[in-house]
């Protein structure tokens, strides 16, 4: 079992897109679950439960390859940004692996129903070789 440190990044693929996202702080995951118990309180209120998801995408993504104008605040997405990317093609998917996020980095990312989201792939990423000095 490999442990991911926060500073960790985990490449994914969603369609053709190259996302760069990283674990939830123990805080930051308190905070998700505290909006999500909102909506489970009062199920006809899901405005918390979209704020959490956007939250989960806010703290999550790093980068995402092609996309210009994110913009990044202490490691975070802007709200402006995560308001951006709620608007592109992949929207639904991104919320939906930075949400599995909530229980760790999981080997592969399921929908809310626990089927495998078949458009998005863990990309193994090349280990950097240390080259010995010559003397």
């Amino acid at each position: 079992m490999k442990i991911y440190k926060l500073t960790d990044k985990i490449n994914i693929k969603i369609d053709d897109i190259d996302v760069a996202i990283s674990p939830l702080s123990t805080v930051q995951k308190a905070e998700v679950q505290a909006l999500m118990m909102e909506t489970l309180e009062n199920p006809k209120n899901i405005l918390p439960s979209m704020k959490a998801m956007n939250l989960c995408v806010k703290y999550a993504v790093k980068s995402i390859k092609g996309v210009e104008g994110l913009k990044f605040e202490d490691g975070c997405l802007t709200d402006d940004s995560v308001e951006a990317l709620g608007n592109c093609k992949i929207s639904n998917t991104l919320s939906r692996c930075c949400v599995n996020l909530l229980q760790g980095v999981p080997e592969y990312f399921t929908t809310e129903y626990g089927e495998k989201l078949d458009n998005v792939k863990i990309v193994e990423t090349s280990k950097k070789i240390k080259k010995k000095k010559k003397d």
